[in-house]
């Protein structure tokens, strides 16, 4: 009966995607087995396995959509991959010293930036040679890197203190300084580059922050039973989803309210968050249950859930637009 039920809504979710953006694929970053599931955006089924043999964690396209950049973590070995998506191929790894996830691209995809936690510093890496062209210190142990629409600069949060640097990417030197919570685990920025939302790293919240004045401005306070672990921002800047755990919410944001307005309920465990070309869907990576649930924002539930064959604890998703 189960199977039955799940055909049923496969085949709805299809109906009502045939009517959206279907030419893109979704690749999900497997943590446990070092490598990335490959899916297809037009009916959700796994095309696909690409091996990487090490563990794995944020992925990232390029701005062109012919490259994939997947942070493989292993002791001391740490580094970006290079995946060719018109081969499905890893090229090559960029080295990220001690630390690799999250990372950033450049706008124009020639430099990326890591946060290397031994020592504290952040790293910009031409990536068409693997050189490390520049390197500043910062506070202990960085956490990650994230950046600015219009590509001018990136934040940085650490792990340990609640100091948070502005990078301006030219000059590459710290510009500003902001205080938010230790170890800040995302962030994601509107469309005009005015405003910054941060995953708190302590509390369950979000922190709205002002990037021209460098300040927090308002703290959105979510649901005590859920610690949260990523967030994505629809494409019109209207939404802020939030996915926690261990209570398995999506947390829908009203970024003109500035509140929470809604809440999806996916698997218990939501790590990594994907919107489909069109905003139509929603995508998240659940490690514990190793499986992406696919989440129809205008049915507002999940409609399919789908089971990463290698087991290996999806850490993140990605939606890549095909045809470019």
């Amino acid at each position: 009966m189960k199977k039955i039920w799940a055909a049923i809504l496969l085949a709805g979710c299809l109906l009502n995607n045939s009517f959206g953006q279907t030419d893109y694929r979704l690749f999900v970053a497997n943590e446990n087995s070092g490598d990335i599931t490959v899916m297809n955006g037009s009916d959700f089924q796994i095309i696909k396995t690409i091996p990487l043999g090490k563990k794995t964690g944020q992925l990232q396209s390029s701005p062109d959509g012919k490259t994939l950049y997947v942070a493989l973590t292993e002791t001391a070995t740490n580094g970006v991959g290079v995946v060719d998506l018109a081969t499905d191929k890893l090229l090559r790894t960029i080295p990220a010293g001690s630390g690799s996830s999250p990372f950033a691209l450049s706008r124009d995809g020639r430099h990326l930036f890591t946060a290397n936690a031994a020592p504290s510093t952040v790293i910009a890496t031409e990536i068409a040679t693997g050189k490390i062209i520049a390197s500043i210190p910062v506070a202990a142990k960085p956490a990650g890197v994230w950046l600015c629409p219009d590509g001018k600069c990136f934040y940085m949060s650490c792990e340990t203190t609640d100091d948070s640097f502005v990078v301006d990417v030219a000059h590459f030197k710290v510009i500003g300084l902001i205080q938010l919570s230790p170890g800040t685990t995302g962030i994601v920025f509107s469309s005009d580059g005015g405003k910054a939302y941060a995953l708190s790293g302590s509390a369950p919240e979000v922190n709205i922050l002002d990037t021209g004045n460098r300040a927090l401005i308002k703290t959105i306070s979510l649901p005590k039973a859920g610690h949260p672990r990523c967030l994505k921002l629809a494409a019109d800047g209207k939404r802020l989803y939030v996915g926690t755990a261990p209570d398995g919410a999506i947390y829908i944001i009203d970024t003109i309210l500035e509140q929470v307005v809604d809440t999806l309920k996916v698997d218990n465990s939501p790590r990594g968050l994907a919107l489909s070309p069109d905003g139509k869907f929603l995508f998240t990576a659940n490690d514990v249950s190793d499986d992406v649930s696919v989440v129809d924002l205008a049915r507002g539930k999940e409609v399919v859930r789908v089971k990463v064959p290698t087991g290996g604890h999806p850490a993140d998703i990605v939606a890549v637009p095909t045809g470019k």
